[in-house]
């Protein structure tokens, strides 16, 4: 028998906050009534002003700030990113971890799952010697697209590197809002020049390392594996640069966290547009050592975009990451006396549409409600202007 959990998780939860400011736009709004009427007042005069407050109909003001107070909670609740996920599991007598076994009463469940792609925006990825004839930054946007769309169920992330790390679009379920960030990613997009690997892994360390977390993180880096300080160096300086480079990720759990790596470029390179040194064009290749250690240390994989043809790369690496090395199961306590063993979670359903929509529907109803009271008009008219 396998036994079938419904639950809906929320990919950008820190929006429920905006329910917080619903008391400060009702006032907002009785206070610009109280605006309003001062201002005719002081425009038509007591008595005119009166006779309008009369022509207004009070129960669709009522219901008009009704209607964009659910409207304000309708899109705050769409921004949480809702969706539907489906949690299957099977049961099972015994489980062994660590050598041990886990005693009934227990239940497993999957860990949830961020996948960070690291998008790197230096100059010498405006290079143009991909297989595509694109530029590698166009290249490697492609290559993130086509993987974002194979994680159906799990929060994917997007960060820019140089000389420093970016935030572009924090770990979420809303994969459609990631790729349109994605098509607006420029070269420098962190406003400074060049490559450090080193600082942008020691950043990493501890953003994401540094902080405890129940979720499994995987990060993927797509580069050209430059490095400002790293290319400056005689040979016999490198191997033990690159030590430093890569020592900077500290001590990985392969149970917690993962690395892969993509190289984009050619190995026998093109000159940097719109880049000189010293009078001279600045030549830029594939440095695949680098990232060839980086994901050694991480537990993952290497890929060289060249390679791969159309979107066989972005099936190589969603398959790596999704069956590679699956998120290792966490014990919880469960009820009666078996425990659970966990299958693979069937893609998570994007909800954040329903109440987008409602929001939307709640806001056009508020715009079209009458404001006046037709049938309270005629007689004031008539006093205003009298029948001979």
């Amino acid at each position: 028998m396998v036994i079938v959990a419904d639950a809906v998780v929320y990919g950008f939860p820190a929006a429920a906050l905006l329910f917080l400011a619903l008391p400060l736009i009702v006032w907002l709004y009785f206070g610009l009534e109280r605006e309003r009427t001062a201002a005719a007042e002081a425009f038509l005069g007591g008595r005119l002003s009166r006779w309008l407050a009369l022509a207004r109909s009070a129960p669709n003001q009522a219901l008009r700030i009704t209607l964009l107070a659910l409207a304000w909670m309708a899109a705050a609740l769409a921004l949480m990113q809702p969706a539907w996920q489906r949690i299957s599991a099977a049961p099972s007598s015994h489980h062994a971890v660590g050598g041990g076994t886990k005693a009934q009463g227990e239940e497993l469940r999957r860990r949830p799952q961020d996948v960070i792609f690291l998008l790197d925006t230096s100059p010498s990825m405006s290079v143009v010697d991909t297989m595509t004839g694109q530029t590698r930054l166009e290249r490697a946007k492609d290559i993130i697209a086509d993987t974002v769309n194979r994680l159906t169920a799990s929060n994917t992330g997007l960060d820019a590197f140089s000389l420093i790390v970016k935030v572009v679009v924090p770990p979420t379920l809303d994969h459609l809002y990631l790729r349109m960030l994605l098509r607006d990613v420029q070269i420098n997009e962190t406003g400074l020049a060049g490559t450090d690997f080193r600082r942008v892994l020691h950043d990493l360390k501890q953003s994401l390392w540094g902080t405890p977390t129940d979720k499994y993180i995987t990060l993927v880096i797509v580069s050209d594996g430059g490095d400002t300080h790293l290319e400056g160096l005689p040979a016999d300086r490198r191997a033990s640069y690159l030590k430093e480079i890569v020592s900077e990720l500290g001590s990985i759990d392969a149970n917690q966290r993962r690395i892969f790596t993509v190289g984009v470029g050619s190995a026998s390179g093109q000159t940097i547009p719109g880049l000189e040194y010293q009078g001279k064009p600045v030549l830029s290749a594939l440095v695949p050592d680098v990232l060839q250690q980086i994901a050694d240390k991480g537990h993952g994989a290497y890929f060289q975009a060249n390679r791969f043809d159309g979107m066989g790369l972005s099936e190589e690496l969603s398959s790596a990451i999704i069956e590679g090395s699956p998120p290792p199961l966490q014990p919880m306590q469960g009820q009666g006396g078996g425990h659970l063993a966990a299958t693979e979670a069937p893609p998570a359903i994007p909800l954040f549409y329903l109440p987008l929509l409602l929001a939307i529907g709640l806001l056009v109803a508020a715009l079209l409600l009458p404001e006046v009271d037709h049938d309270a008009v005629d007689p004031i008219v008539r006093r205003i202007h009298p029948s001979p």
